[in-house]
């Protein structure tokens, strides 16, 4: 048997309600603001429509005020005042000759009782008159003043026809279309804030397949870097072989140049970037070593001004470059030639020109099919470190040859 464990307090808990009202402000979300408008402009005709044809109308109590006056010399003024909340106010004035000063009295009567103001002894006999002038007046014993007071008391609880009436359909549809408008806001609100949590997703998950990317192709980068041209070692050590026994000397110097190479070549692979200067360093044993070989058929020169000499390149670049136009170039042909190397900065770029008299690249390729593999891999990791930012281009050279031009970002 298991015991079910409570939820985490860091959980929250929606319970089937809140889950119901957020389903509907989700659906409000993905209303226009005309829709919106349209629908609760509905309710509201709707509700006054339930009113107009369901809910009887009411009066509603009303204040009511009027003054009646006798005729004569002795004449008598009531005056009532009925207020909304069921209070009546009485003032009577009494007089006995015009000339002689009226009697007042003031009843009140509400919800505390009676109150009388202006009962005096001597004004019993003005009470008593003027009680009587008011249930003359209140009787319609007198003509035209009875009718008058009555209709006043009559319409002083309730008024007919004041045109105003409760609605509460009208109320409702109000009521209904406030907690849409809320609902509606929540789900907006809600809406942009899953937008926005999807975008922070997509681009962190964009940022990580780039990052994937960029490791892939810093792994093939590495790769490229670490390759070494197997006949260029298999040959020299053939080439080393054969010296030891008749030319020692040149045998050593081979050696050394190749102990050199390898050095330089190694510690080369093992970073990304390397200077001028030390691509020139690299390049100088390399062709030391291929002088040895090929003695006098080979010679070449490196210029980088002193300026360009600390620029940074990809490792290992420019090694294919000058192994082309050997191999393209000069032992095709029986008095080998020489190879030019030098480097300029023109418009915020990096150029490199390796140069060949030889036979020229295109004649050289067509003779042997399949050559031409390493500027394969030297496009390759342009492409991938510079994207169409870096360009490789092979042209005749002017008075026979090859040209090899390297354009790159100039360096930050």
């Amino acid at each position: 048997m298991t015991a079910s464990l409570p939820p985490s307090p860091t959980e929250p808990v929606q319970r089937p309600w809140v889950n119901a009202a957020l389903q509907v402000a989700d659906a409000l979300a993905s209303w226009s603001w005309w829709k919106f408008t349209g629908v609760s402009l509905l309710i509201l005709i709707a509700g006054s429509m339930l009113d107009d044809y369901l809910v009887p109308p009411v009066r509603q109590p009303v204040a009511v005020k009027t003054t009646t006056q006798s005729e004569g010399p002795g004449a008598d003024r009531v005056a009532i005042n009925v207020g909304t909340g069921g209070s009546v106010v009485i003032q009577a004035e009494s007089r006995r000759a015009a000339s002689e000063p009226a009697q007042k009295i003031k009843i009140d009567i509400g919800d505390q009782g009676v109150h009388i103001d202006g009962l005096d002894p001597k004004d019993q006999e003005a009470l008593q008159k003027a009680f009587a002038g008011f249930g003359r007046h209140f009787s319609g014993s007198q003509a035209g003043d009875g009718t008058q007071v009555q209709a006043a008391v009559a319409d002083a609880s309730w008024g007919a026809g004041m045109g105003w009436r409760e609605e509460p359909f009208v109320g409702l549809a109000k009521l209904l279309v406030v907690s849409l408008l809320i609902l509606k806001v929540i789900g907006s609100s809600k809406r942009r804030e899953l937008r926005a949590q999807a975008a922070a997703a997509a681009a962190e998950q964009g940022r990580e397949s780039a990052r994937l990317e960029q490791e892939l192709a810093e792994a093939r980068l590495r790769q490229m870097q670490t390759q070494i041209e197997p006949h260029f070692l298999f040959n020299t050590l053939a080439a080393l072989q054969q010296l030891i026994a008749s030319q020692p000397d040149k045998a050593a110097e081979m050696n050394r140049h190749l102990i050199d190479w390898l050095r330089s070549g190694l510690q080369q692979m093992r970073q990304e970037h390397s200077t001028l200067a030390e691509e020139a360093q690299l390049l100088g044993d390399y062709l030391h070593i291929m002088k040895v070989r090929m003695e006098g058929r080979l010679q070449w020169q490196i210029r980088f001004a002193p300026e360009l000499r600390g620029a940074q390149i990809p490792s290992l670049l420019l090694q294919p470059l000058v192994e082309n136009a050997i191999a393209h170039g000069l032992e095709p042909r029986a008095e080998g030639g020489s190879i030019d190397i030098h480097a300029e900065h023109i418009d915020q770029r990096l150029q490199v020109v390796v140069e060949d008299d030889g036979v020229g690249f295109q004649s050289s390729a067509m003779q042997r099919p399949g050559q031409g593999l390493g500027l394969d891999s030297v496009r390759s990791r342009l492409k991938l470190r510079y994207g169409d930012t870096a360009s490789l281009h092979i042209t005749a050279r002017d008075g026979g040859g090859t040209r090899i031009t390297l354009s790159l970002p100039w360096p930050a």
